[in-house]
């Protein structure tokens, strides 16, 4: 608004008075500027404005403020905090000084609060690292040291797994022996593993040596590997088995199954391991690697499980050949039996994301018909169901506000609040969103996008987040590290 450059005008006018208005006995008082700033001036409804004070005394010292928010609200503090509902206010700042001097000009600024799904404010783009290749279910992991990793597609010859800094610049980078399409993982000791399809699990040093790499006999896909409280490694491969690796990368042990293991597997705090498979059937291992239990779910998944803070498992996969109405399906087991306690249906796929649990224990599972869709955690009902711009095949991730943040197959990438509303607008990033988000301990949201050309471009991106939600399985294998438990 113009009305802030006349405060500068005000202040030379006020001063020259000051200077060539004395008499011998006294300068002339002169009166008080006022002046704030506010945060911004379109608010998403339930977001506070912040004013600070910007006002000023040429003589004196400003001693009170009153503002009018203009929603028949006020304050006396110095640089308050005010929340609004929708609408469209002016607000008003008058100072006094130490002599009692009002101010001399009028300053006011209009807020506009909106509806979050009128929103128009896109998540601010912190940094952009570019990679030389696609992103196929390789979602990014982030360390204790803010240390960003991911992993992408690129073969014969270049760099296809990175290691940038919390600042966006490249730290080390490696070459596998061929394209990546698995998620990065780091265990309680920092060590970073990466499924390639060359074969080979590898373990990484935090400074990019290579610990170890293992064969699994055909290349892990879509997944990553999860980590027992006692260190094991967990990765299941085309191989059609699932492999309990020791710390020094010799093999434990080996579960064989009918199909590949490409879904992502959770950690239970009993040891048992929970994971589908492209044979049909949902797997319980124990640590000893062997069965404990499975159930038939549908058909093909590469889904990550999620585990509920009384212990049932979550799993979603392909559900079309015992349902023919039902492309996807949701199912919540009872990790004592593998007894079905519900199951829901999709219009369409659900194959390569994933549920996760807010800490009301609300579920959120994205899918190939289009939609992120809230389910009650107790009968599967469904709460709300949101309209992406495209399939998806990511598992969300939900932020300390409950939050919810989700890409899909048109690039663009979504910012939902827990009632289903749009909360910031959506940005497109690239060509397709094939990257699950990972929120970082700070509330940055690390993201990757393919671009048009076949390149890869990983985002940092932020909102109001500041951290991710403190309990629940809030995004991918349940936290930042990818850990799985």
């Amino acid at each position: 608004m113009k009305k802030t450059n006349n405060i500068f005008k005000y202040g030379l006018f006020l001063f020259l008075i000051g200077i060539f208005s004395c008499s011998d006995d006294a300068a002339i008082d002169t009166k008080p500027v006022a002046a704030f700033s506010v945060n911004e001036t379109e608010v998403i409804e339930g977001n506070a404005s912040v004013f600070t004070d910007l006002s000023f005394d040429q003589n004196g010292s400003i001693s009170s403020w009153d503002w009018n928010f203009g929603d028949g609200n006020s304050s006396t503090e110095q640089s308050p905090v005010h929340t609004y509902d929708i609408g469209e206010y002016t607000v008003v700042l008058t100072v006094t000084d130490n002599t009692g001097n009002a101010n001399a000009n009028e300053f006011s600024k209009t807020i506009k609060v909106v509806e979050p799904s009128t929103a128009t404010t896109e998540p601010t783009k912190v940094w952009v690292f570019n990679l030389p290749a696609k992103f196929e279910s390789a979602s990014p992991a982030v360390g204790d040291d803010g240390t960003v990793y991911i992993a992408c597609s690129a073969k014969n010859g270049p760099d296809n797994m990175f290691a940038i800094d919390s600042g966006g610049s490249l730290k080390w980078s490696y070459a596998t022996g061929d394209i990546n399409r698995s998620t990065v993982s780091i265990d309680d000791n920092g060590s970073i593993y990466v499924g390639s399809y060359d074969d080979n699990l590898y373990s990484f040093n935090p400074d990019g040596t290579l610990r170890f790499q293992f064969d699994t006999g055909s290349n892990p896909r879509y997944n990553g590997a999860a980590f027992a409280s006692d260190g094991t490694v967990y990765i299941g491969s085309q191989s059609d088995a699932l492999f309990a690796i020791n710390p020094d990368g010799t093999e434990k042990w080996n579960f064989p199954a009918g199909g590949d293991f490409n879904a992502t597997p959770a950690i239970a705090a009993d040891g048992t391991l929970y994971v589908g498979n492209t044979d049909d059937f949902f797997y319980a291992i124990n640590a000893d690697g062997t069965e404990k239990w499975k159930s038939e779910f549908g058909s093909w998944t590469a889904c990550a499980t999620a585990i509920g803070e009384d212990g049932t498992v979550y799993f979603s996969g392909e559900g079309n050949n015992l349902d023919p109405t039902s492309g996807g399906v949701l199912i919540a087991y009872d990790p004592n039996d593998g007894t079905e306690k519900w199951r829901v249906g999709r219009t369409n796929k659900v194959s390569r994301g994933g549920p996760v649990i807010a800490p009301d224990g609300t579920l959120y599972l994205a899918g190939q018909d289009g939609k992120l869709i809230a389910y009650n955690s107790a009968d599967g009902s469904i709460k709300w169901s949101y309209d992406l711009l495209g399939e998806s095949l990511v598992t969300p991730a939900i932020d300390n506000d409950g939050n919810i943040y989700v890409g899909d197959e048109s690039g663009f990438f979504h910012v939902i609040d827990p009632d289903g509303n749009k909360k910031w607008k959506e940005t497109q990033l690239g060509s397709r969103v094939w990257s699950s988000a990972t929120i970082g301990s700070d509330g940055t949201i690390y993201v990757a996008a393919d671009q048009s050309d076949g390149t890869g471009k990983l985002y940092a991106l932020k909102t109001n987040a500041t951290g991710p939600a403190s309990s629940g399985w809030p995004m991918r294998a349940k936290n930042a590290k990818h850990s799985g438990r």
